[in-house]
């Protein structure tokens, strides 16, 4: 029987791209990285109420930030039906903090995410971390993502300036888990090139990959020419901040995947577009 938290569970899932329960639960790693099986998911959108420990898996894997309205919602449709409706009206609401108007979405908006939904590609576990094996492997994952032509391993070392012994292996890497399909001998494309690709949330993955992450990214930005570069310092509430200005920030980077080209031209580039929040001092 269906509740107020598994319609708004499903209705949250659907609109992060997931199209069904079961692309939700193994795009998304799985037992090993939700904490809990595939049966146990289905209980909960058919209306078994996950422990709290489980909710807090589940906002990350919907790609919500947590204080948001959409993390909000979730968790007071949780609240809503642990407590029961007249329970939660009469006890619950009237000690949380009083509801503001959410600010209109601009139209754009909304097409970025539909957008997003109809071409998102999910990296499973095992292919995040094949793009990870070594520097020149994350280069070469970085670079056939991004197109839609066929790779040697000479052009693609002559393209990215690597060697050809270090591409020819990260070739193969990649297509041992599906990055890279072999097209004929010594030929290469990416399967999935022409959608925008979502890694696995990084809550999920371990230390070890979370540092070569950030390792290989900020080498990858210092050996780059910054083009723009943009900063304020804010004082603001915490949780006003925190809670109002990611989804903005987030929309921004993701808008830049509509200028998407998936065709080598005399002008075209890789661009890392980055937004970062960083908290200084208390005060």
């Amino acid at each position: 029987m269906s509740t107020v938290f598994s319609d708004t569970l499903q209705e949250l899932r659907k609109a992060s791209g997931f199209s069904t329960a079961y692309r939700f639960f193994h795009d998304n790693g799985g037992q090993a990285a939700l904490g809990f099986t595939y049966r146990q998911y289905m209980l909960m959108e058919s209306g078994v109420l996950p422990e709290a420990g489980k909710l807090g898996r589940l906002i990350p894997a919907l790609r919500l930030i947590p204080l948001t309205p959409p993390a909000n919602r979730l968790v007071t449709a949780w609240l809503r039906t642990r407590a029961g409706e007249a329970v939660y009206d009469q006890l619950v609401a009237p000690i949380l903090p009083a509801k503001t108007k959410d600010a209109q979405q601009a139209p754009m908006h909304g097409l970025v995410r539909a957008m997003m939904r109809e071409r998102v590609y999910y990296l499973t576990h095992e292919q995040f971390e094949a793009s990870l094996a070594d520097y020149p492997t994350y280069i070469c994952y970085t670079a056939i993502t991004a197109d839609t032509g066929l790779w040697t391993a000479a052009s693609l070392a002559e393209a990215l300036d690597l060697k050809k012994g270090e591409v020819e292996a990260a070739l193969k890497r990649l297509a041992s888990v599906g990055i890279a399909k072999k097209v004929k001998q010594g030929v290469y494309r990416c399967p999935f090139s022409d959608r925008m690709i979502q890694c696995p949330q990084l809550n999920t993955v371990s230390p070890e990959l979370l540092k070569k992450v950030n390792e290989y990214i900020t080498r990858l930005a210092a050996s780059a020419e910054t083009r723009l570069r943009e900063g304020f310092f804010v004082r603001a509430d915490r949780h006003q901040f925190m809670g109002h200005f990611p989804p903005l920030l987030r929309f921004a980077i993701e808008a830049s995947y509509g200028y998407t080209v998936r065709e080598k031209s005399p002008s075209t580039a890789i661009f890392y577009a980055e937004g970062r929040i960083v908290q200084v001092r208390d005060f």
